[in-house]
C-alpha cells in the first residue's frame, strides 16, 4: 500500500519527497519505510501519551530512493488533482 501511494504521488501528484516518521521501538514500521527507500531523516524526541517520552525517527523519500512495487495505473487524476487545488 505504501509504495502505491508514494508512486501515485510521485507519478500523479508532482511531489518532490514523502516524509514520514516511527517510534524507534516500532520495528516493523522502521523496517516498511526502509523497504520503500526512505533514508533516514533526522531523531525528534516526541511524548507518546501521558508524559511518556519516545524518540521517533523521521524519514525522507525521493524520487531517486524510491524501490517501486507493481506498476500502478490510474485514472481520474485530472479530476482528483482539480479537487485538491493541484491542476
Amino acid at each position: 500500500m505504501r509504495q502505491a501511494i508514494c508512486a501515485f504521488a510521485f507519478d500523479h501528484l508532482g511531489a518532490e519527497q514523502i516524509t514520514s516518521a516511527a517510534f524507534t521501538d516500532n520495528p516493523a514500521s522502521n523496517a516498511a519505510s526502509r523497504k520503500v527507500g526512505y533514508r533516514p531523516n533526522g531523531l525528534i524526541r516526541k511524548a507518546r501519551r501521558d508524559g511518556e517520552w519516545q524518540d521517533s525517527q523521521k524519514w525522507l523519500l525521493t524520487p531517486e530512493t524510491f524501490v517501486r512495487g507493481v506498476t500502478i495505473t490510474a485514472s481520474g487524476v485530472d479530476a482528483f488533482r482539480s479537487l485538491i487545488r493541484l491542476g
